[in-house]
């Protein structure tokens, strides 16, 4: 394997946990708000989720809270890592 395909894959790895950690984040968020959310079903509603922390937040804040930033991020970067990687070893093969 292509050394840069292996630090692409490492990112979009470092960059999913960075991901699912701020899922766990939003997740508390709201349920420490009173919100009826269900750690089972984390993954299918996560989008549900995400869109009533940054609901929340902006009514509170004004803007976006920074979990909302950070989990846009993180999949973003786990994204374009997993796709550069994948171009990378399509043209190293």
């Amino acid at each position: 394997m292509d050394v840069r395909a292996a630090i692409a894959l490492g990112v979009m790895l470092l960059s999913a946990a960075w991901g699912v950690a701020t899922m766990i984040r939003i997740h508390a968020f709201l349920h420490g708000r009173g919100h009826k959310v269900s750690f089972l079903l984390l993954r299918l509603m996560i989008f549900e989720y995400v869109g009533e922390y940054r609901r929340i937040t902006k009514a509170e804040l004004g803007r976006p809270g920074p979990l909302y930033t950070q989990f846009v991020t993180a999949w973003l970067i786990a994204l374009v890592s997993a796709l550069s990687a994948g171009t990378i070893l399509a043209l190293t093969s």
